[in-house]
Order: C-alpha cells, then structure tokens, then sequence
C-alpha cells in the first residue's frame, strides 16, 4: 500500500496489546502527517522512527 493511516497505528498497537488512547494516536499522526493528507507515506514514517 505505501502509506499508514490512523486505523493503521491503533490496529498495530490493538495486535501487541499495547494501551494506548486512540487520542493519544490522534494527536501523534496529526503530528506526522505534515502535509495534512490524510495518510503518511510509508518511507516519510521510516525516516522519522529512529528519532522515536
């Protein structure tokens, strides 16, 4: 597919059993999709995760 969205970050931490707000999510994929598109392009997410 290429790209993440929102329902992407709370499936993943649904399947690992992590608690985490779905606020919470909101809020950090508001803060990585600088171009307000809707989705993150998946090399953008790669380049910002080894500064999490």
């Amino acid at each position: 597919k290429g790209y993440l969205v929102l329902d992407d970050f709370l499936s993943a931490s649904m399947s690992v059993d992590l608690k985490v707000e779905s606020s919470l999510w909101q809020t950090v994929f508001k803060g990585l999709d600088r171009y307000r598109r809707g989705y993150i392009a998946f090399d953008e997410f790669l380049h910002v995760l080894p500064a999490v």
